[in-house]
C-alpha cells in the first residue's frame, strides 16, 4: 500500500466519522504516512511553547475540523502518549482545534485542507 491510498483511507475514515457522529471537531493520533506527507509538502509538527516537553513518549496528534462536507482542515501537533482522544469533547477537541489552527497559521504551511 502506497502513502497516498493509506492516507486516502485515513481521509475517507475521518469523513466516515464527521458524517456519523454529526460531530464538526476531532482530535486523534495523527497516522505515520499522514506525517510523513506533512512533512514531506513543507509542513511541520507544531510543539506549543506553552506545553510540556518532557513526555517521555511524545506522539503526534491531529486537530481536525469538518469544515463542509467532504473537505477537511488539519493541524498536526507533538503531545504526550495517551491523551484521551476517544473521550474528548465536542468541546474539548474545539478549544484544541483553534489553539493550534491559531499557532500554526503563523506558518500557513502547518495547515492543511483536503
Amino acid at each position: 500500500m502506497t502513502m497516498g491510498s493509506a492516507f486516502d483511507r485515513v481521509l475517507r475514515d475521518d469523513l466516515r466519522f464527521f458524517v456519523s457522529s454529526g460531530r464538526k471537531y476531532r482530535v486523534r493520533l495523527a497516522s505515520r504516512g499522514e506525517v510523513e506527507e506533512h512533512v514531506a509538502t513543507g509542513g511541520t509538527v507544531l510543539q506549543p511553547s506553552n506545553w510540556r516537553t518532557d513526555f517521555q513518549r511524545p506522539r503526534v496528534y491531529q486537530a481536525i475540523c469538518g469544515i463542509d462536507l467532504g473537505a477537511l482542515r488539519r493541524a498536526f501537533v507533538v503531545a504526550p502518549e495517551g491523551m484521551p482522544t476517544d473521550v474528548m469533547s465536542e468541546v474539548e477537541a474545539k478549544a484544541l482545534f483553534e489553539q493550534m489552527i491559531a499557532l500554526a497559521e503563523k506558518r500557513p504551511s502547518n495547515v492543511t485542507c483536503h
